[in-house]
């Protein structure tokens, strides 16, 4: 295998610490780590960006990505969870690769702002034109970098939606049913504070992985 994250995925490569693996991923230890315990998501199959993946691979790794949350929050008690992937000429690995980061109050991590080049002030009304237009044009068409949207077209009075229709008093719906006192749902039950989580225990019920 040529590609780093394949044979990091795969075992391939020594020295790399792997907290969790399945079939079809490899969650290992960012040898760069933001904080104790940030991990990286790899699937063992190569991909670059998301869209390259099939439905099943990009849903089993978010389902990874819980349980990996899980997993940290129990070993490291952080403030909260980020979980972010950078695609394109972004990713540095050339893999696909999820990060899932424990978070502390005033750890430094933070989202930049954009420079002022890259500011373009454009009305969010026009943003989401140049997205509805995307939406419905081929896949293999293209927009320039330097295409200027028009103005969004908007519709003649002549055009109103018609009133929505009512539903007749009749047709009420009736009172949801209540619970009696007797169902009452039993106290969750505890764990005690000597138990220790580990990801196997926790992922020893993963879901419906992916097929093949």
């Amino acid at each position: 295998m040529e590609c780093l994250g394949c044979r990091i995925a795969n075992r391939l490569e020594p020295g790399v610490q792997i907290v969790y693996e399945d079939q079809y991923v490899a969650c290992v230890l960012d040898i760069a780590p933001f904080n104790d315990g940030h991990l990286l998501i790899m699937p063992k199959e190569h991909y670059l960006d998301v869209e390259e993946m099939d439905e099943a691979t990009s849903t089993h790794i978010m389902h990874v990505s819980v349980t990996m949350s899980q997993l940290l929050k129990r070993a490291f008690r952080p403030d909260g969870i980020t979980i972010c992937q950078n695609g394109g000429v972004f990713n540095d690995l050339g893999h696909y690769h999820m990060h899932v980061i424990p978070r502390y109050e005033g750890d430094g991590f933070a989202w930049s702002e954009p420079k002022e080049d890259f500011l373009s002030g454009r009305p969010l009304n026009e943003v989401k034109e140049k997205l509805v237009r995307a939406s419905e044009a081929p896949e293999s068409a293209t927009t320039p970098k330097s295409e200027t949207l028009p103005e969004p077209a908007t519709a003649p009075e002549s055009a109103a939606l018609p009133e929505p229709a009512t539903v007749p008093e009749s047709a009420a719906l009736p009172e949801p049913a209540t619970l009696p006192e007797s169902a009452a749902l039993p106290e969750p039950a505890t764990a005690p504070e000597s138990a220790s989580a580990t990801a196997s225990e926790l992922l020893s019920a993963p879901g419906e992985p992916p097929k093949e």
